[in-house]
Parts: C-alpha cells; structure tokens; sequence
C-alpha cells in the first residue's frame, strides 16, 4: 500500500472486508524522523496482521506499507507443536518398550546361564 505524505492512501490493495487497512496517525508521524516502522496488530477480532511500513522520498515521497496476514504462520506453529508431541510421544514409547524387553532379557538371562 502506498499513501502520500498527509497518509492518504494512493494505491492499494490491502483490504479488509470491503475497508481499506489504514493504520493510525501515530505511524505517519513517527516515520519521518526513525525511517522504518515494522509492527504486529490485530486489525479486527480474529484478524492479526505482521507489517512494515517505510518513509520513500523523491518525486513521490510518502510511505509503502507491506504486511500479511499471521494466520498461516498461526497453523504452521501449531502443527509444528503437534508434531514436535507426536515424537516426544513416540520417542517415551519406543523408550518403555526397550526398558521392559531389557528387564524381561536381564529376568531371563540367570535362567538360561543355569541350563547350559
């Protein structure tokens, strides 16, 4: 998104359901002196959205906005934890498993010394 120095937005693509995404005075104000401007904020309930927003000078000074939304990095992060739960899960099981055919192997072991 771009918008010009007074932070009306020119060109656009960031809408959220029929209504432009514009942030608040504040940025516009801050840009000017520090350059760059990145930020997580929830636009609506539900709705989380990572940005940054950069001061441009020249022949069409103002500020470029880009951001998307969290919602894939959200599923991503969760499936990570399924999986991480899935081989801490399988990791415990496989490590049961192993220390009772050792104990059953070792409970063994005296009686098949004494046959032979």
């Amino acid at each position: 998104m771009y918008y010009d120095d007074a932070g009306t937005p020119v060109r656009a693509n960031g809408y959220l359901n029929p209504t432009l995404i514009i942030p608040l005075v504040g940025v516009f104000n801050y840009l000017p002196s520090h350059g760059a401007y990145a930020i997580t904020w929830q636009a609506e309930p539900g709705v989380r959205i990572a940005s940054e927003m950069r001061r441009v000078t020249g022949a069409n000074s103002g500020f470029v906005l880009a951001g998307r939304s969290l919602r894939v990095v959200k599923q991503q992060e969760s499936l990570f934890w399924w999986i991480a739960f899935g081989a801490w899960f399988v990791v415990i099981t496989l490590l049961i498993v192993g220390a009772i055919l050792l104990s059953r192997a070792r409970y063994l072991a005296p009686e098949r010394a004494a046959q032979t």
